[in-house]
């Protein structure tokens, strides 16, 4: 393969010069490393590509046959910059970003990007996924993915223009939102940013694209803040689109055409999926006993009293779940309707509400948001409010709703966009919360906390 390389200033630039070889795949990712300031492209062999067909599984072959760090020889003071005790936060630990298999490609429900890493949340590995536009636009850019390794001394972000990688300082950044930063970097493509929770290693932290799209789980926000990488931006050309859509063989373009097809006639018939996404899961969740409520205590949108259920392991202690399989009935203080809980209520409430997107390529376009279109801001080319505010997915609904006896998707929906703009996990997020309030419940928060929560 025929590489050129470009020495501007202080940081590498990496130019490639053919950015799809086979099978759809570009064959090759980015290797950032930090600590050294440095972009350079690498091959994947062909029959990776070919054994693991994307997403988590080339990233975890990757991290088998290129992660280099020795874990069990890192110790607290070999971090330079966090001084951490983990592991998770050691310089060389890999972060990965990879596309999935049908990235760049126009099949449907296929907007699903990876990052791939050491969990600082639980010190596993972990994989946790991503929607929006960036993964499709930087396998169109000619890239499987990221291989981010080293620290840098001071916060940068990573800029990608189709074959062209460069590093920036982005001390201009630190502290702003996920919102503020895509907002500052909206001229350079498509965006993923990590918030104030990042920038501080908050173990919960999840990285952001579009404003809403989270890799949620697992605390990889933190993982971009103990690397210093505040964002990385993605922008694909026409050319470099159109030298992907080449290598859509012609019965990958027939599939399109009946998933399309499909997709459509469920459209016509009124399949709710296709008005509410996810948001109508509170009502499914409720009927089926699956519903996350009140800390866990309940699983169909009925707060129990607390006082009737005893907590604890061992002899005589019993969870909720047991309580309410004994013949012990169990006080309801409360129930909720998950109704107003849903997507369903969310629109009857808010009639100028709009579904206002989607992950590319999807035709679901199950996104919607309040205030979604007003002039005068723009967002990656396209105009939007400053107070947009997105609908809540099924896991937000459940996790900062029901779980924390929150009955309205109105109500979530601000907890919500603060935990985007923050850059928090709303499923860890709520998980935390609902723990604290039935502590505090309970009477068993220390003195002087109670009036934190």
């Amino acid at each position: 393969m025929n590489l050129r390389w470009l020495f501007r200033g202080p940081h590498q630039r990496a130019v490639m010069t053919h950015p799809w070889r086979f099978d759809g795949f570009p064959g090759r990712v980015l290797w950032v490393d930090l600590t050294a300031g440095t972009c350079e492209a690498r091959d994947i062999p062909h029959e990776w590509c070919l054994n693991h067909m994307g997403g988590k599984a080339l990233a975890t072959k990757l991290l088998v046959e290129w992660d280099t760090t020795d874990y069990e020889q890192a110790t607290a003071n070999q971090h330079p910059i966090t001084g951490r005790m983990d592991t998770a936060s050691h310089p060389t630990a890999p972060l990965l970003f990879m596309t999935g298999p049908y990235q760049g490609t126009k099949v449907g429900s296929s907007g699903r990007a990876v990052v791939v890493t050491r969990s600082p949340l639980t010190e596993c590995y972990i994989d946790t996924y991503i929607g929006g536009n960036i993964g499709h636009d930087l396998r169109k850019a000619g890239w499987d993915g990221l291989f981010i390794t080293g620290a840098s001394e001071s916060w940068v972000r990573l800029e990608i223009n189709d074959h062209v990688a460069t590093l920036h300082p982005a001390d201009d950044l630190l502290g702003k939102t996920t919102w503020e930063t895509e907002q500052a970097l909206a001229a350079l493509g498509e965006c993923l940013s990590i918030g104030p929770a990042g920038e501080n290693g908050v173990r919960i932290a999840s990285p952001l694209t579009a404003g809403r799209r989270a890799a949620g789980r697992g605390g990889t926000g933190a993982s971009f803040g103990f690397k210093r990488l505040k964002a990385f931006t993605v922008k694909a050309s026409k050319e470099a689109a159109a030298q992907q859509r080449h290598a859509e063989d012609f019965s990958l373009t027939e599939a399109i055409k009946e998933q399309r097809k499909e997709m459509g006639t469920r459209r016509k018939y009124g399949d709710p999926f296709y008005a509410f996404g996810t948001s109508r899961g509170p009502i499914y969740a409720a009927e089926n006993g699956r519903m996350p409520t009140a800390n866990y205590t309940s699983t169909d949108a009925q707060i129990p009293e607390l006082s009737a259920l005893k907590v604890g392991g061992g002899q005589g202690g019993q969870t909720a779940k047991a309580v309410r399989a004994g013949a012990q009935a169990v006080p309801v203080v409360s129930a909720m309707d998950t109704h107003e809980l849903s997507g369903e209520h969310w629109h009857e409430s808010l009639p100028d509400a709009k579904q206002s997107g989607c992950c590319a390529p999807c035709p679901i376009a199950c996104e919607a948001a309040d205030r979604p279109t007003v002039d005068g801001v723009k967002m990656r080319g396209r105009p939007v409010h400053v107070n947009r505010v997105d609908r809540p997915e099924y896991e937000t609904l459940a996790m900062m709703g029901a779980n924390l006896g929150i009955g309205s998707s109105l109500d979530v929906m601000d907890g919500n966009d603060a935990a985007n703009r923050m850059g928090i996990d709303t499923i860890s997020g709520g998980a935390a919360l609902s723990f604290m309030c039935e502590v505090a419940l309970r009477g068993w928060l220390p003195d002087g906390w109670s009036d934190r929560f």
